[in-house]
């Protein structure tokens, strides 16, 4: 998970952007990170879906009509650092 995560530069913008920036929409991210808005929706769809090392203030299945604020997921976050850790130094 923590090289899927991390080893992508787009993935990685995306985390780093909501880290200087905390709760962000999906149009602050898009403005902040400069991508096309299918990559940038695709990118946000696998690290809140797939890894879970970002989460939307709106439910998955509550979000018809809403648009969520996307923050880290700080639990997952260390989880995928420390398992990063775990694999390069041991």
């Amino acid at each position: 998970m923590a090289l899927s995560a991390f080893g992508n530069p787009a993935r990685l913008e995306v985390l780093c952007f909501l880290r200087d920036h905390g709760p962000s929409y999906f149009g602050d991210i898009l403005e902040g990170v400069g991508s096309s808005s299918s990559s940038l929706a695709r990118t946000l769809k696998y690290l809140e879906q797939e890894l879970g090392i970002i989460k939307g203030d709106v439910p998955l299945g509550e979000r018809k009509g809403r648009a969520p604020r996307y923050s880290l997921n700080e639990d997952k976050v260390r989880e995928a650092i420390s398992a990063l850790q775990a694999r390069l130094l041991s």
